[in-house]
């Protein structure tokens, strides 16, 4: 119920003021939110490009080094040049939204003595 005070009417001034202010901060933590998510999406981009067209020059490889050398000898190289890599997953909270950040570890690339074949 609404009394007619001009105290009454002062708060209700209050009221819709703070309402008005907090739509606003909300309105700029949205816009901060699709900042952040928009400049991370580039790199992403990038990174996923250049997956792509590794993986697909590794398939190439592959298919070569079959027709050269056959089947079993890729496979007796495979399985001694067997290694631990993996995937470290850690949750991130980006102002109130919660993703996965994704960390590669073990030896990706090793020299040539390190390798099990000569």
């Amino acid at each position: 119920m609404i009394h007619p005070t001009r105290t009454d009417l002062l708060q209700l001034k209050e009221k819709v003021v703070s309402v008005a202010n907090s739509l606003a901060i909300l309105k700029a933590r949205r816009q901060a939110l699709m900042r952040e998510l928009f400049a991370s999406i580039p790199p992403f981009l990038r990174s996923r490009d250049a997956i792509r067209i590794g993986y697909g020059r590794a398939i190439a490889e592959l298919q070569l080094a079959r027709g050269h050398e056959g089947d079993t000898f890729i496979e007796t190289l495979a399985a001694g040049s067997a290694r631990e890599v993996g995937v470290e997953i850690a949750g991130k909270n980006g102002m109130g939204v919660r993703y996965r950040e994704l960390t590669p570890w073990g030896p990706f690339v090793r020299s040539p003595d390190q390798r099990n074949y000569g």
